[in-house]
């Protein structure tokens, strides 16, 4: 009975020790940073450059609004450093409330393969504060104005988290927001699926068709026609 009893205890020690390492590995998972998101947060100590580029954004955002109210082709190129410098001074001064409940400090990274995003989150109900991160491949559908935004990956740290959590809340703050997304499903991803309208103004007769979404290294590009509205639209 006594080696019983002792045998028991060292496995209650061994599991409680394992215990123990399991939860110092998830913890340290969870706090690691992507590469790309710190090497975004270090250009912070720039503020001229930071300055610089977000004026360069939402010139060349004003520039495109402009573009696609009128009739003809356009385009226009967007970077990820703009992005970035945009979000980390403007969107935190602002538009203090646009992010979702526990998010701040959003950077993206455009590759030639996947859209990365990462953010600081904080949730007290899931007892997690962490570096949140997503890779997804975003491209036009065959519908009009359709982007799709497929879900490779969700990552806390460099922990794996399920992906229907996060898509599930992305639908839940979107509709809040009054943004209407769809949810479907590729290759196994899970896809959302958002739709601009064709004809941003009732006022002008005229309809702005997305044709050409492109994520390249280091920038998206956007191409487009803006033409008179045709019958029965």
């Amino acid at each position: 009975m006594r080696c019983f009893l002792k045998i028991c205890l060292i496995l209650v020690l061994v599991l409680l020790v394992l215990g123990l390492v399991a939860g110092v590995l998830v913890r340290r998972a969870t706090k690691q940073v992507p590469e790309f998101y710190a090497a975004a947060l270090e250009v912070e100590v720039l503020p001229l450059v930071q300055q610089e580029l977000s004026d360069d954004l939402e010139r060349d955002a004003l520039e495109l609004h402009n573009e696609v109210q009128q009739k003809g082709v356009w385009e226009a190129t967007f970077t990820d450093a703009e992005l970035n410098a945009w979000a980390a001074t403007v969107l935190p001064e602002e538009f203090p409330d646009a992010l979702p409940a526990g998010i701040r400090e959003p950077r993206v990274r455009f590759t030639p393969e996947t859209v990365q995003i990462a953010c600081q989150f904080q949730d007290d109900s899931l007892h997690l504060d962490t570096v949140l991160s997503v890779e997804a491949q975003v491209y036009l559908t065959d519908q009009p104005n359709e982007i799709a935004i497929q879900i490779g990956s969700v990552r806390a740290g460099v922990m794996p988290l399920p992906r229907k959590a996060l898509v599930d809340r992305a639908i839940r703050e979107a509709r809040q927001a009054g943004v209407h997304l769809q949810r479907t499903q590729q290759d196994d991803d899970p896809v959302l699926l958002v739709r601009f309208a064709t004809q941003p103004d009732p006022k002008q007769a005229v309809e702005v068709i997305v044709q050409t979404l492109a994520i390249r290294d280091g920038e998206v590009y956007l191409a487009g026609e803006t033409g008179p509205v045709e019958s029965g639209s």
